[in-house]
């Protein structure tokens, strides 16, 4: 069974937990998935050999402190070092993937900006510049890493703390912060970068249709994950 098949079997069977083995069982689950560098399949896999465990101790009456303990972080950090850490191949997957989706979505902006102004006003400077075109993505990429990265740092800070979606609040609200400076960040960046260096004509619709390849390419990637 593949992570993917086991993700959607673990949100079936969780359902069947009553709710404070549920809320200690799902605390339990997002310590352990946000820890990036761990084996996704292995991960799954033993997340689901502990659904099982708890749900068969339920129907004894036992609950998720009689079985996993009263200290769920510690039971957690025990876990996760029988882990093993993801196969440097599906990490380049995993994160080539990212790349491809972060492309298709710059060329598709790209060509729908263009095809926005040239309906208002007369048709604008269709060259891309190989140059401050790059240093555009890397700085995208640089910035998508750091955010996930921060996220899932968060998730796993706060994984045991009790709050509920109410009491995330600030947390929501720092999060929008965080991604609207980083998303002002490259529009400065776009706005003030001098054009320079090797250009070619690359037109609006084909910009659409490079983008809309590498969402293609990041879709058959994506079931590749799925199906290795």
């Amino acid at each position: 069974m593949t992570a993917q098949e086991l993700i959607k079997q673990n949100n079936e069977k969780r359902e069947l937990l009553h709710v404070p083995n549920k809320v200690y069982y799902e605390q339990l689950m997002v310590y352990i998935r946000t820890k990036l560098l761990l084996s996704e399949q292995k991960t799954e896999e033993i997340l689901m050999d502990m659904l099982d465990h708890l749900l068969e101790a339920q129907e004894d009456g036992k609950s998720a402190k009689d079985v996993f303990g009263e200290n769920p972080k510690a039971y957690a950090d025990d876990v996760i070092e029988q882990i093993p850490q993801e196969e440097k191949r599906d990490m380049v997957k995993f994160w080539g993937r990212m790349a491809f989706q972060l492309l298709a979505y710059y060329f598709i902006a790209r060509g729908a900006i263009l095809f926005t102004i040239a309906y208002f006003d007369e048709v604008p400077d269709n060259r891309i510049y190989l140059i401050p075109s790059l240093i555009q993505l890397a700085l995208m990429i640089f910035i998508v890493w750091l955010l996930i990265r921060l996220l899932f740092r968060q998730l796993n800070k706060t994984a045991f703390d009790g709050k509920n979606a109410k009491g995330r609040w600030k947390e929501y609200v720092g999060a929008g912060l965080i991604g609207g400076l980083a998303m002002t960040l490259i529009a400065l960046v776009n706005w003030f970068l001098p054009y320079f260096g090797p250009a070619a004509p690359f037109p609006p619709a084909s910009s659409i249709g490079v983008g809309a390849v590498f969402l293609l390419v990041s879709w058959i990637l994506k079931r590749t994950e799925w199906q290795s």
